[in-house]
């Protein structure tokens, strides 16, 4: 299980950061590069949802009680490709995508909290709070939309910024906690015996 951890934990990292990454070139030259950032962010769903359907199938059955992988991935794929498909018509309602993806990050993110919240030395609450704040940036994004594309998709590259900056704090955290994690599951596994 630490292994299985650790290897979607440093997907999860890598994922982070490009779009990190894509967020700046959003909030800095959002007109100029937002086609570029479109056909990124296409092919970066698709090979996100790649990787978790192989990882999905690679873990043990006792474990994919734990994984919402296989889910990730069909719908991260599935997006992926249509963005790819119809960069047009993602250029206009980009920032509302960004901000549907931000609210289903912070659902996940919210029953993650509620999944560690009897796991001693965690600090759910943390993530608890964060999820809240993602699940309010992203909705905000999508119904209080803003007149100008300019500072529809700026704004839509901030809130993305602040979400891949909490997702990668709490994949660093969980990181770090795999081996609490993991005593923590022989001891169900135990107490199920």
């Amino acid at each position: 299980m630490r292994n299985y951890i650790r290897k979607l934990g440093v997907t999860s990292i890598c994922m982070s950061i490009v779009l990190i990454i894509i967020s700046i070139f959003m909030i800095v030259k959002p007109i100029e590069t937002i086609g570029l950032v479109i056909v990124l962010l296409g092919y970066v769903l698709v090979v996100y949802g790649l990787i978790h359907f192989i990882s999905y199938f690679n873990i043990r059955d006792e474990y994919r009680f734990f994984s919402f992988e296989l889910g990730e991935s069909i719908i991260d794929v599935i997006l992926g490709f249509l963005v790819v498909l119809h960069t047009d018509t993602v250029e206009v309602i980009l920032p509302i995508v960004i901000g549907i993806w931000i609210i289903m990050q912070g659902i996940t993110e919210l029953q993650v909290a509620f999944n560690i919240r009897g796991i001693r030395g965690t600090k759910w609450g943390i993530v608890f709070l964060m999820s809240l704040i993602s699940i309010a940036l992203g909705i905000s994004i999508v119904f209080k939309p803003v007149p100008s594309f300019d500072v529809m998709t700026r704004l839509a590259g901030a809130v993305l910024l602040y979400r891949e900056i909490i997702t990668l704090y709490d994949n660093i955290y969980f990181i770090t906690q795999v081996k609490d994690i993991e005593k923590t599951v022989k001891e169900i596994e135990e107490d199920n015996k």
